[in-house]
């Protein structure tokens, strides 16, 4: 029996010891695989922080821009609000001129921009009740023209529109400030924002 005893002691070392390389060598292969792994998470986590990093900076500029769009925009209102509040000043002003300047300005847009010898003309109510018949015996005195004075009052703030039959031509203070707008914007925008 001993000498069974010493065959199986004799496998079981032997067992043992390959038991022992193949842990040794899986434990070898084991401690390979999670270097490799490593090695590739730490080029991976690289890579995505870069992506990040970059996306991250991307955002941003898109963030600057978009603050100096809206900054430019907001600025861009804000002067476009004061024109248009200056426009209206000047209108203002006009409405509020003396009767005697009043009569000189309206007499001569009679005459410039009457085309026929009969005209009417509608003024506001506050210039019609001032000085109307004033007006429409001056301008037809100083342009040989057949003046009247329409018996209906327009709602705007100064100026007049000037009727030849079915043709109408509006010289009111809007329209008129309207129209050289254009022309004298970036004059004023000059002198408000130099």
């Amino acid at each position: 029996m001993d000498n069974i005893s010493k065959i199986l002691d004799a496998i079981r070392a032997e067992g043992q010891e390959e038991a022992d390389k193949i842990t040794a060598a899986g434990q070898k292969n084991v401690e390979e695989i999670q270097k490799l792994y490593s090695e590739e998470a730490g080029i991976e986590e690289g890579a995505i922080l870069k992506r990040a990093l970059k996306e991250a900076e991307e955002i941003t500029q898109r963030g600057v821009s978009q603050a100096g769009i809206e900054s430019r925009n907001t600025k861009l209102t804000a002067r476009r609000a004061a024109l248009e509040k200056t426009f209206e000043l000047a209108a203002g002003k006009l409405a509020r001129l003396p009767e005697a300047e009043k009569l000189n300005i309206y007499e001569r847009l009679i005459g410039r921009y009457s085309g026929s010898k009969e005209v009417t003309i509608v003024l506001n109510d506050a210039d019609c009740k001032a000085f109307g018949k004033k007006l429409a015996e001056a301008a037809g005195k100083a342009h040989n023209l057949d003046v009247k004075l329409s018996q209906q009052t327009g709602d705007f703030l100064g100026g007049l529109i000037i009727q030849e039959g079915e043709v109408e031509t509006n010289c009111t203070f809007e329209v008129l400030i309207n129209d050289r707008k254009k022309e004298t914007e970036s004059e004023v925008a000059a002198m408000l924002f130099a």
